[in-house]
């Protein structure tokens, strides 16, 4: 009786969400391993990274491993606003015109309370895109500062926008650092940073990615769309002792595969923000036997942290440029991806992106 009620409401969501999906019209990587798209697509695809000694050392007097964009000049806001800034102008050049004041940016930060966190990088950043379109972006525009995850919730943010037309399109951007003494000593404090003694713990990276969207048209076909997300809480983090049951990430992935209409086991891969964590890895493995109602043989996963190390905010759209290059190019399990993302403060995001056509698998 009440899994029946309970279908009507999934069908009505799917139809709504469907008609509200959004098409990745353009996207930007600044990285440690390219500072465009393309070239750090190549570089992620063969398998390289930039994983190398730092200035910064451990407890034990090591030389702390981290992966660096090879930018020169300053660090700080500065820095940031650089790779943010060239990731944002390779979003939007697929783009014919492009006026500032239809243009939306929602910026992920990561959290306000994590080490190292500097509330001038948003401001820098805004200034910075501002001044290289010539003009001062839509109000609507506005940071997210919710670490990873935030990408979920500035997908969903710039849902109405473009479905009211108050804006032509969104910008939804990520950047982030965690080469920064503060942030470096309280991953160290706190066990979570990767030395000998902690092989699995967090490669500091840093970077830059941005992902384009417009509103799905349907005279518009080919690309890579966002067709379904899932935004929740989980109330076990790394600072509280609350039992793991992956309570968040299972409501996540279950609201954005509800909004795509597809099944568990029509998604032909996964793409995770995992940058090493066991509290992750377990998470997503319990999260995903609650989803599946059958075990499913294979299912391979994307994890860009493992060519970037941990870039924190900018992981969810770095992901997504990552992967609409390599849709594109047939290069990927299918056309059809399901992304998880967990922060440290307790957002969790899912999204399932699906790439039409495909060629000659029917609706594949």
């Amino acid at each position: 009786g009440g899994g029946r009620r309970q279908r009507p409401q999934a069908d009505s969501q799917w139809r709504f969400h469907v008609s509200a999906a959004l098409q990745i019209s353009g996207a930007g990587m600044c990285c440690s391993v390219g500072l465009t798209a393309p070239s750090a697509r190549t570089a992620i695809w063969s398998g390289m990274n930039r994983f190398r000694e730092s200035q910064f050392v451990d407890t034990e007097g090591e030389p702390v491993i981290v992966a660096g964009v090879p930018m020169g000049g300053r660090g700080g806001a500065h820095r940031m606003a650089a790779m943010l800034r060239e990731a944002f102008r390779e979003s939007v050049r697929p783009l014919s015109a492009i006026s500032p004041s239809t243009t939306a940016l929602l910026l992920v930060t990561a959290e306000e309370e994590r080490p190292g966190y500097c509330a001038t990088w948003a401001h820098a950043c805004f200034e910075a895109v501002c001044d290289s379109m010539g003009g001062r972006l839509n109000a609507a525009s506005r940071v997210f500062p919710l670490g990873r995850a935030g990408f979920g919730s500035a997908l969903a943010a710039a849902r109405p926008l473009l479905a009211e037309r108050r804006v032509a399109r969104a910008v939804i951007a990520g950047v982030d650092s965690y080469i920064d003494a503060r942030t470096i000593n309280g991953l160290l404090r706190s066990g979570r940073l990767s030395t000998p003694e902690t092989p699995s713990g967090i490669i500091p990276g840093e970077g830059a990615g941005a992902v384009c969207v417009e509103l799905a048209r349907d005279d518009v076909t080919a690309g890579c769309r966002v067709v379904g997300l899932g935004v929740a809480t989980e109330p076990a983090t790394l600072a509280n002792d609350e039992p793991q049951q992956a309570s968040g990430l299972t409501a996540a992935l279950r609201a954005a595969l509800v909004e795509s209409g597809r099944r568990p086991e029509e998604m032909d891969f996964r793409a995770t923000d995992w940058a090493g964590e066991p509290f992750y890895v377990y998470e997503s493995g319990l999260a995903l036997t609650r989803v599946f109602d059958q075990h499913v043989a294979e299912f391979p996963v994307v994890q860009i942290a493992e060519s970037l190390g941990e870039t924190g905010a900018a992981v969810g759209p770095l992901s997504v440029a990552y992967i609409a290059g390599l849709m594109a190019r047939r290069k990927t399990a299918g056309p059809r991806c399901l992304l998880h993302l967990a922060s440290d403060g307790g957002a969790r995001a899912a999204a399932v992106l699906e790439y039409r056509p495909w060629g000659n698998g029917g609706d594949h």
